[in-house]
């Protein structure tokens, strides 16, 4: 039996800004990897002290965030930020290891940490120019040594590794432009930085820990509103960029799975 905690405070400092914090504990509860049946004999294949026959234990997020909501330019503006800090105990770590198992199995890695800051805003240019964005900066790593055997004298992944598919840094903008007669146009700029496929390297070519590497996707459309319907024609992924969104580490061969190629299409809407 435990508890888990949450406060928050916030400070209206007038109609145009507001600034928050808050502090929360939580937690993913432990359970019982499906393996069981289907294991080799051998068990976990030394994965971590605590991982003894089928059970992973529940681990604990503590998350404190500090930011602001603002309305800036007579109200054309809308700007939020935060920044915030999170702690794991017993960090889950889910992976598939066909030495082990033809299934998923979860792992409690020891600790690890993700902080950033994030914001996001909308302004209008002019009555019929709308542009908006948003943006993450996010460092997320072990903070203890990892070692899947405890014997081992190297870690698997030391502190200080990066958790896996997690980028630095992302980011979208995009623009909205309203015509008199109910047209309107749109373009959005995707960006997604860098990133590793998984915390550690599993010693085979299928199974290497590798970096996925950044990439860019643009997106435009036109369209029109009228007062009881809708159509637009829209192009995803205009320069048909070919992102690694996963190159996957944990199968029994090597597998890239990418974003979805350029798109063209048309929407209808109706209401009634």
């Amino acid at each position: 039996d435990d508890q888990v905690y949450r406060v928050s405070l916030e400070y209206q400092y007038n109609d145009d800004w507001m600034f928050y914090t808050s502090w929360g504990e939580g937690y993913r509860p432990g359970g019982l990897n499906r393996f069981c049946a289907t294991r080799i004999e051998s068990g976990l294949g030394n994965q971590g002290d605590v991982n003894i026959g089928c059970e992973f234990r529940s681990d604990f997020l503590e998350a404190t965030e500090l930011g602001f909501k603002s309305t800036l330019m007579e109200g054309r503006m809308r700007l939020n930020v935060a920044a915030f800090w999170q702690s794991w105990d017993d960090f889950q770590f889910s992976r598939l290891d066909t030495s082990i198992s033809p299934i998923t199995l979860t792992f409690n890695v020891g600790n690890a940490e993700s902080n950033g800051i994030e914001g996001d805003f909308t302004v209008l240019l002019t009555d019929n120019w709308e542009l908006s964005g948003a943006a993450s900066f996010v460092d997320a790593k072990l903070t203890s040594d990892y070692r899947r055997n405890p014997s081992s004298p190297q870690p698997d992944a030391p502190a200080g590794t990066d958790l896996p598919r997690v980028p630095e840094v992302k980011w979208n903008l995009s623009s909205r432009y309203l015509f008199n007669n109910d047209w309107y146009t749109q373009g959005t700029i995707v960006h997604v930085g860098d990133s590793f496929n998984t915390l550690f390297d599993g010693g085979t070519i299928p199974t290497q820990r590798l970096t996925q590497d950044a990439y860019t996707v643009v997106h435009a459309s036109v369209g029109l509103n009228k007062q009881d319907w809708s159509a637009e024609l829209y192009i995803r992924n205009l320069t048909d960029e070919r992102g690694d969104v996963w190159i996957n580490a944990v199968n029994w061969d090597s597998r890239v799975m990418i974003n979805r190629p350029r798109t063209v299409g048309v929407v209808y809407r109706r209401n009634f």
